[in-house]
């Protein structure tokens, strides 16, 4: 019997996108804990029985994924903020590496560049620069670590928050491809445009 039959006949054989296939996956992320082979595996067999199309079983994915591996990553998102909200001076490079990370995994690093992203946000004891974007970089270069990966990470964000206004000619004259990233960011977005 061909149970995925069905769901691939249905809008003129295309299958169906729509969210039905995320909304009843959570199961399969109990099903198969702590092996996230058998995860995607069982996440795809499972949205096809009734939503076909690449973009239902993707977003079926997305929704597993975040139902089985979130938890790390809300604790550490809870040592940000706890982080963030404490007054009396300035907050120790060694602490925040103990609580939150400068290594390579991702868990040891991308809490780490959006705490110096947010603590950017401020003055930053022994970072002299009035520009949000490079304070950011530099608190996060000085975290030691996996430096230029979260730095980049740090920049991304603050760049993506403040607008490539605030990246000055210094800054990005460390960068490659720098002359070009208007350019490359247009022709990004045309060929995103181009797919909807």
């Amino acid at each position: 019997i061909d149970v995925k039959g069905p769901a691939k006949d249905i809008f003129r054989g295309a299958g169906s996108y729509s969210n039905g296939g995320a909304m009843k996956i959570a199961p399969v992320s109990l099903f198969s804990y702590n092996n996230y082979d058998n995860l995607l595996h069982y996440v795809k067999e499972v949205t096809q029985i009734t939503h076909a199309h690449e973009l239902g079983i993707n977003g079926a994915t997305l929704q597993v994924i975040t139902n089985s591996f979130v938890q790390p990553y809300k604790e550490r998102l809870k040592i940000v903020k706890n982080l963030l909200s404490e007054t009396g001076g300035e907050l120790n490079e060694q602490r925040i590496i103990e609580e939150l990370g400068n290594k390579l995994t991702a868990l040891e690093s991308v809490p780490t560049a959006i705490f110096c992203f947010l603590n950017a946000e401020k003055r930053i004891k022994g970072i002299r620069t009035d520009n949000p974007v490079r304070r950011a970089i530099q608190y996060a270069i000085t975290l030691g670590g996996d430096t230029d990966t979260i730095a980049s990470m740090t920049g991304a964000i603050a760049g993506a928050f403040y607008g490539h206004e605030k990246f000055n000619r210094l800054l990005l004259s460390h960068c490659e491809q720098a002359d070009r990233f208007e350019e490359l960011a247009d022709a990004l977005l045309d060929v995103a445009i181009s797919k909807t």
